[in-house]
């Protein structure tokens, strides 16, 4: 006798037969494809909102990298427009100062023996004449350095020349050696600050003391925007301009 049970094998379902005129349905695996590639794009509302989000910085990064690049080429040429504004105006200087042979020796020969920097002396008659030696203002100042008729006598005497006329004030080294003298007295008194003698020269040194005494904060020193009068303070700054460039561009040795 057998130590197990044998037990027939399952029954298996009978294989549907095709009928004639009724074939066996046929799976569409291309139809399946497409429907879980269509499943992969749908998006739901949070990626749809992400993307969106997305669309939106890059929209704003791409016009703000292009304003960017607007204001960099404008900066380049306004920077460029300002070097050449400059560089002609350095030009404009240093044809001027040229423009009369020895005109630089002598002034740098008068401003050093009164202890006056050359470029300071240079910047001065930049301002006062515009480099030209007959200048005359209404007021009677004369040449170069502009000077008045009524310091005419007395600045010829502190350079021991008598006798020197008001004609004589279109002599250019005439003219630039009592400028230089007046401006190396001045700076004796302002303690060679620019502002001050340069305000000194063109306003007299009373009204300098006056306005130290009223508008300075320390008694001693004097900005340009502390001068209380249009004329002066304009002045002074035109004059402040004009030695910088002289004296980095020009009066380097």
């Amino acid at each position: 006798m057998s130590n197990y049970y044998s037990y027939p094998p399952p029954a298996q379902p009978p294989r549907r037969q095709p009928q004639p005129g009724n074939p066996a349905p046929v799976r569409n695996r291309r139809s399946d494809r497409q429907k879980k590639k269509a499943k992969f794009w749908t998006l739901n509302a949070w990626q749809i909102a992400i993307l969106l989000g997305l669309g939106v910085c890059i929209v704003i990064c791409s016009v703000s990298c292009k304003n960017a690049e607007k204001s960099m080429d404008t900066l380049m040429a306004d920077r460029d427009s300002a070097r050449r504004a400059y560089e002609a105006t350095v030009a404009n200087h240093r044809g001027q100062l040229d423009s009369w042979s020895g005109m630089r020796d002598m002034i740098e020969y008068y401003a050093n023996v009164n202890g006056v920097d050359p470029a300071f002396v240079a910047a001065v008659i930049k301002r006062e004449s515009d480099y030209d030696p007959y200048a005359t203002s209404r007021l009677g100042a004369r040449g170069l350095m502009q000077i008045m008729p009524v310091n005419r006598e007395w600045l010829a005497g502190k350079i021991n020349r008598p006798g020197i006329t008001d004609d004589d004030m279109y002599d250019r080294e005439t003219n630039v050696q009592m400028g230089c003298w007046y401006l190396g007295y001045l700076s004796g008194l302002f303690d060679g600050d620019p502002v001050l003698v340069a305000s000194a020269y063109h306003a007299g040194q009373n009204n300098v003391k006056s306005w130290l005494s009223n508008y300075s904060f320390d008694g001693i020193h004097l900005t340009v925007e502390q001068i209380p009068t249009d004329d002066t303070r304009y002045y002074a700054g035109k004059v402040l301009e004009s030695y910088a460039i002289y004296q980095q561009n020009i009066f380097t040795d």
